[in-house]
């Protein structure tokens, strides 16, 4: 298997940098030369949603964090058979929305010692999305 460093690809854990243009390059990168592991070293990498690939594997090494962005825009809408969302408005607009997307994809995994933090009371904080209004419980 072939290993592929999200560095050497221009990632950069210093989690103010969004990656997510950096982290879908080295996903594709090794999907396209027929598989291989994505390397994730020591840092905070923040980003939007990503796509993994057929025969892709992440591996997030120790002290490694994968942190979601807490801007909506930096997700991609999930449209599609098995992404339909039956919800009112404006649930409907953040239950579109995924950190790690994969459709149709095998051989997939994610492994290691890191972390992987979906962000998702960023969006608490979001006036469109108040709690108290849209009846959404803090965990």
């Amino acid at each position: 298997m072939s290993n592929y460093n999200m560095n050497d690809f221009g990632a950069v854990g210093d989690e103010k940098t969004i990656n997510t243009e950096a982290i879908q390059r080295a996903i594709d990168t090794a999907s396209k030369n027929g598989g291989g592991r994505v390397i994730f070293e020591r840092g905070i990498y923040q980003t939007g949603s990503f796509i993994l690939k057929s025969n892709v594997e992440l591996y997030l090494e120790h002290g490694c964090k994968i942190s979601g962005s807490p801007d909506l825009n930096d997700y991609r809408e999930m449209e599609g058979e098995g992404f339909a969302m039956d919800t009112i408005e404006p649930k409907k607009e953040i239950t579109k929305h995924a950190l790690i997307l994969a459709s149709g994809a095998e051989n997939i995994s994610i492994r290691g010692y890191g972390e992987i933090n979906g962000n998702g009371l960023a969006f608490y904080r979001d006036s469109r999305f108040d709690p108290k209004q849209n009846k959404f419980e803090k965990p």
